[in-house]
């Protein structure tokens, strides 16, 4: 793929050139919500997208060019490696919590992601059985507004004692609610992006195992999306994305997807195995998905973000 001349994005042999495929699939966990598939779960806070939108249309129609959360945010540092469990969604969760924390309250703070993975309920299996198994950020972000997600301090990664994931002690990080964007619009997502901040979103991850750099276009428009990752902002022609699998993958653990115009950013398809490790049982046999490796079907970020501490005293930091 590197001897195209119009190549876009450099492969490489990497850590994970000498993984089976159950080795590689156990990467992929996560489960979307989708359309048809999520019947009962969590419902997400009210949009502020029409307002934003008012607010674009009264600054002429236009979104900045490009935005990169990551920059002067201490939180945008921690790049994640879920190993070989299936906890991506969680590890994006945390990561949306962790930097919209940040923009709130200008206090950077580690949240568990462990916490998330081992304490999200999960009873309707949506998306899978819970933990490794996968699970969608939208059920992380309504435990988070029901009992907060424990936050770190110092070396260690705070947990609840072993077999109890009631409301637990220390301090925790709470959300107001999450919004839950439009599926297949490329523009609620840049809004998104350029207005409120970073975004959980769901793609087909198969191919992304070789990326070392550059502007990803490898997926069809046919996509089983099977991954949660975290977009940070976009360029010209790409979304700036934070992936699970550690800061040596990719860009520093980074990827820029390909960003195309249109409604439905111009590449769209279906996803003919949503329950493949993604859709919820009883849901449908297929689903529209639109975006590069279907990055427009799934999305949703925190509203809110605060913490409380053990007496229940709300503060401005960690």
């Amino acid at each position: 793929m590197n001897a195209r001349a119009s190549a876009s994005w450099k492969a490489s042999l990497n850590h994970f050139a000498d993984r089976t495929d159950a080795e590689l699939r156990a990467l992929l966990g996560y489960k979307r919500t989708g359309a048809g598939g999520h019947r009962h779960g969590p419902r997400p806070a009210t949009s502020f997208l029409s307002l934003a939108t008012e607010r674009r249309q009264e600054a002429g129609n236009r979104f900045p060019e490009a935005v990169d959360w990551r920059k002067g945010l201490e939180s945008a540092e921690y790049v994640r490696a879920q190993g070989d469990c299936g906890s991506c969604w969680a590890m994006a969760s945390a990561g949306a919590l962790e930097m919209h924390a940040e923009l709130r309250n200008a206090s950077a703070a580690r949240i568990s992601s462990d916490h998330l993975l081992n304490c999200v309920p999960n009873p309707e299996r949506c998306g899978g059985a819970g933990g490794c198994d996968g699970a969608t950020a939208e059920l992380a972000f309504e435990f988070a507004k029901q009992q907060g997600v424990l936050v770190k301090r110092g070396n260690a990664e705070p947990m609840p004692p072993s077999g109890r994931c009631g409301p637990p002690g220390g301090l925790r990080a709470f959300v107001g609610g999450f919004v839950r964007l439009p599926p297949n619009r490329g523009e609620p997502l840049l809004e998104a992006l350029a207005t409120r901040g970073p975004v959980v979103v769901s793609v087909d991850a198969s191919d992304w195992f070789p990326y070392e750099s550059g502007i990803f276009d490898g997926c069809s428009p046919d996509a089983v999306v099977n991954h949660a990752v975290l977009a940070v902002g976009y360029e010209k022609r790409a979304y700036i994305i934070r992936n699970s699998w550690g800061a040596q993958w990719g860009e520093q653990g980074h990827i820029r997807l390909l960003r195309l115009g249109g409604s439905g950013d111009g590449h769209c398809g279906v996803d003919s195995s949503p329950r493949e490790g993604v859709g919820c049982a009883g849901g449908p046999e297929e689903v529209p998905v639109c975006g590069m490796c279907g990055v427009l079907q799934d999305t949703s970020y925190p509203v809110d973000v605060h913490f409380v501490d053990s007496e229940g005293a709300s503060s401005s930091s960690a």
